[in-house]
C-alpha cells in the first residue's frame, strides 16, 4: 500500500505538467491542487499531521515576512516551525523531512513563477529542496562538534550560497530579504554581504530555539552578543555622510506596457513608442531637468543592428529623432543584432543600448545572464548550432508561434556606459540584478558612479515578486555602497540609496509613471566590493577550527590514562 501511495504522489507531481500545455488552462497547470492530494491519505498518522501543521505554519510565516505583507520581525521565527519538528518528531529520516519542508517552503515562495508556466516553478523548487537537505544533512546532523545554533546558521548559509548557483541558481527567500527595511540590522551586508545577515537571523533564532529546548537562558548569550555588534556597527555606518556634492538628476520611465507587444509589429510598437515618448516629455519638465533618461528592457520599438549602416530595424532614425526635442542623452532596453544574418535566424542580443544627445550610439551592453527557455534555447547547449537554428525557425514560424526571444545570444564582458560625469553607468539587466557577484564584477569595470538595472516584469505584474525584487536590490546597493536604479516596465521602479534607504518608487507595476531621482554619491569601495563575500566563509570556518580543536582537546583529556 505504501508503495502504491508513493506511485500515485508521483503521477500527481507530474500531471501538471502536460496539462499546463492545455489550450485554456493556466501555466501553472493546477499543479499547487494537485501537489497537495498525495498528503491527504497520510494525514491519518498523529505524527505526519503534527510535522505538516508545522510545516504549514513556516509557510504562513514566510507569505506574512516576506513582502508582501512583508511583517520583517518574523524573518526571525522562520525556521522554528521546522526545528520543532525536529525536536517533536526524531523518528523522521533527516533527508526525507529536510527534502519535503525544503521543497514546501521553496514550492510556496516561487508560486510567481508558475505563472510562466509549470514546469519553471518545479524546476527552481526542487533544487532548493535538495539544496536546503544538503546543507542540513552535512552541518546540522554531522557537524555535532560545533554548537547547535551555530551549525544551524552555518548550514542557513550554506545553503542559501549553495541555492545561488546550483542548476542555474536563483537568490530568492534568503532571510535576510526581510530585513531589508531594518537598515542598523543590513549594513554589515557590507562586509560579508546578504549572507551574512541570514546568519544572524538564523543564528539568533536558533539560539531562542536551543534556550527554550534546554530550558537555558545562557544559550542566547552568543547570538545576543553577535546580534548587538551587528547593530552597532550599522548603527554607526547609517551615522556616516560622506561630504560630496549632489549628484545630477535621472528619469526613470515606467511604461507599464503588456509583455505581448515585444512580439506584434506596426501599431503595437507605435504605441510602444508613444507612450514612452509621452512620459519622458512630461518627465523632461520636471525642475531640476533630468541629465540622462532611461527607459525599460526591450521597449524599444526598433531592433539596433551593431554593424549595419543601412540599419533594417530604424533604430538610429528614431534615437535621433527622439534626440532632436531630448536635447539629452538616454539609455533604452532595445533588442540589438550583430548583422543582418542574426536577424534571419532570430538571434540577437537583450541590451542597453547609451544614445548620445546628438542620436549617436555610444555604448551597448548586452546580457550575459539569459532566461532558460525564454531568452536561452538549451538544447543549443549540446546539439550542432545547425539543428537548432531549424529547430527555432520552425517553433518561431510554425503552429506554434514561439516568441523570437526564445534563442538570443549572451554578452561577454561587462560595460560601464558613459553618460557624463556622474552618470556612469554599470549595467545590468532583468534577474541579473539578483545577482551579487555580478553586481560587484560590473561596478570594477570603467569607474562607474551607480548601479543602473532595467527591468521587464510584464510576465507577473501582480506577484508579490515585484516587491521580493526590490527587497534584494536593497542588499545589491548597501554591499557595493553605489547608488541602485532600477527602471522597469510592470515592475517596481525605484531609487536606492548606498545606505539601502529607498529615494523613489513607483510600486505599482500597472500604472504607466516616471520617477525623476538626484543620483546620491557614491561612497568608498566596502570590503565586500573589494574581496567578495570571502570574508564570511573566511569567518565561519576559522570559527569552526576553533570549535573543532576545542572538541578534540576535551575529548582527548576524557580518555581514561592506562595504568
Amino acid at each position: 500500500m505504501r508503495r502504491l501511495h508513493r506511485w500515485i504522489a508521483a503521477a500527481l507531481f507530474l500531471a501538471p505538467a502536460p496539462l499546463a500545455y492545455v489550450p485554456g488552462l493556466p501555466a501553472h497547470g493546477y499543479g499547487h491542487v494537485l501537489l497537495a492530494l498525495p498528503i491527504l491519505s497520510w494525514l491519518r498518522n498523529r505524527r505526519l499531521l503534527r510535522r505538516y501543521l508545522l510545516y504549514g505554519a513556516a509557510l504562513a510565516l514566510q507569505w506574512l515576512a516576506f513582502p508582501k505583507p512583508d511583517f520583517g520581525f518574523l524573518g526571525f521565527t522562520l525556521l522554528l516551525p521546522y526545528l520543532v519538528a525536529r525536536e517533536l518528531d526524531d523518528g523522521a529520516p533527516w533527508w526525507r523531512a529536510a527534502m519535503l519542508f525544503g521543497f514546501l517552503r521553496a514550492h510556496a515562495g516561487f508560486e510567481w513563477v508558475g505563472d510562466v508556466h509549470y514546469t519553471a516553478w518545479i524546476g527552481v523548487s526542487l533544487p532548493a529542496a535538495l539544496a536546503f537537505a544538503a546543507s542540513v544533512q552535512a552541518i546540522v546532523r554531522h557537524a555535532r562538534f560545533l554548537p547547535f545554533a551555530f551549525r544551524v546558521g552555518v548550514a542557513w548559509t550554506l545553503f542559501e550560497w549553495v541555492h545561488s548557483w546550483f542548476v542555474g541558481g536563483l537568490p530568492w527567500l534568503f532571510l535576510s530579504h526581510t530585513q531589508h527595511r531594518f537598515l542598523a540590522l543590513a549594513q554589515c551586508a557590507d562586509v560579508v554581504g546578504a549572507y551574512g545577515v541570514s546568519f544572524v537571523v538564523a543564528f539568533v533564532q536558533a539560539g531562542a530555539f536551543q534556550a527554550w529546548r534546554e530550558r537555558r537562558a545562557l544559550a542566547l548569550a552568543a547570538p545576543a552578543a553577535v546580534l548587538a555588534a551587528v547593530l552597532l556597527y550599522g548603527s554607526l555606518r547609517l551615522a556616516q555622510d560622506p561630504a560630496a556634492p549632489a549628484g545630477k538628476v535621472v528619469l526613470l520611465v515606467q511604461s507599464s506596457l503588456p509583455v505581448s507587444l515585444k512580439e506584434e509589429r506596426g501599431d503595437a510598437l507605435e504605441e510602444s513608442y508613444r507612450t514612452l515618448s509621452a512620459l519622458t516629455a512630461r518627465g523632461l519638465e520636471g525642475d531640476p531637468p533630468p541629465s540622462l533618461v532611461v527607459w525599460p528592457e526591450t521597449l524599444h520599438p526598433a531592433a539596433h543592428v551593431e554593424t549595419d549602416p543601412g540599419d533594417p530595424y530604424r533604430f538610429k532614425a528614431a534615437v535621433r529623432s527622439a534626440a532632436a526635442w531630448m536635447h539629452r542623452p538616454a539609455i533604452y532596453g532595445a533588442n540589438t543584432f550583430t548583422d543582418r544574418e542574426r536577424i534571419r535566424r532570430h538571434r540577437g542580443h537583450n541590451s542597453a543600448v547609451l544614445v548620445d544627445a546628438e542620436g549617436n550610439v555610444a555604448g551597448v551592453y548586452r546580457k550575459q545572464r539569459l532566461v532558460p527557455m525564454g531568452e536561452l534555447f538549451l538544447p543549443r547547449l549540446v546539439f550542432p548550432e545547425a539543428w537548432c537554428d531549424a529547430w527555432i525557425s520552425w517553433l518561431v514560424e510554425g503552429p506554434l508561434h514561439y516568441p523570437e526571444q526564445c534563442d538570443l545570444e549572451w554578452g561577454d564582458r561587462y560595460v560601464t556606459l558613459d553618460a557624463g560625469e556622474g552618470l556612469r553607468c554599470a549595467t545590468l539587466i532583468c534577474f541579473e540584478g539578483l545577482y551579487p557577484h555580478m553586481a560587484r564584477a560590473a561596478l570594477r569595470e570603467g569607474r562607474p558612479d551607480l548601479l543602473l538595472h532595467l527591468a521587464n516584469h510584464g510576465w507577473f505584474p501582480d506577484a508579490p515578486a515585484q516587491a521580493q525584487a526590490k527587497s534584494i536590490w536593497v542588499f545589491r546597493a548597501i554591499e557595493t555602497r553605489t547608488p541602485f536604479l532600477s527602471c522597469a516596465n510592470l515592475g517596481v521602479t525605484c531609487a536606492i540609496a548606498p545606505t539601502g534607504e529607498v529615494l523613489g518608487s513607483l510600486d505599482d507595476g500597472g500604472t504607466p509613471g516616471f520617477l525623476a531621482v538626484r543620483v546620491p554619491p557614491r561612497w568608498s569601495p566596502p570590503l565586500f566590493l573589494r574581496f567578495g563575500p570571502w570574508s564570511l566563509p573566511i569567518a565561519l570556518a576559522g570559527v569552526s577550527a576553533l570549535l573543532l580543536l576545542r572538541h578534540l582537546r576535551a575529548a582527548r583529556a576524557s580518555r581514561p590514562h592506562p595504568a
